[in-house]
């Protein structure tokens, strides 16, 4: 009877299954640095997310902070980060501003696999930079 006391208090909080998720964002065959990856469950839940690296990997996170997703159909948005400009300077003249990049975001759908080597690879659109408003 101890022991059916003991298992029922003070336990760990049963946690929800993931699924280990890596992946790499290319543009153009090209890695894109810190784009945001979200993987958001079709059938509810928590979603998990990265920032992808100086090579476009990333590896998802759930929003606990254990590495994975949960299993089942995701809706996937990936946004490319937009740099910031710099800060202007003293003395010299200003230079006008470079082009504005818009910011790309990709919406697609993906499966996650219990056991399975959930390593996903996304295309990024082509990128449309407006001219520079002064």
């Amino acid at each position: 009877l101890l022991c059916l006391l003991l298992a029922g208090c003070g336990g760990k909080k049963s946690q929800v299954e993931l699924a280990g998720v890596t992946g790499k964002v290319v543009q153009g065959g090209q890695p894109v640095v810190a784009a945001e990856v979200m993987f958001i469950p079709k059938g509810g839940g928590s979603p998990s997310g990265a920032r992808t690296d100086e090579n476009g990997r990333f590896e998802l996170r759930f929003t606990d902070g254990r590495p994975g997703a949960v299993p089942g159909k995701h809706s996937v948005i990936v946004t490319e980060a937009v740099p910031e400009l710099p800060a202007p300077t003293g003395g010299a003249e200003t230079p006008p501003p470079p082009p504005v990049k818009e910011p790309l975001e990709l919406r697609t759908e993906a499966e996650v696999k219990s056991g399975s080597d959930n390593d996903f690879s996304f295309e990024m659109p082509p990128s449309k930079t407006s001219p520079a408003k002064g």
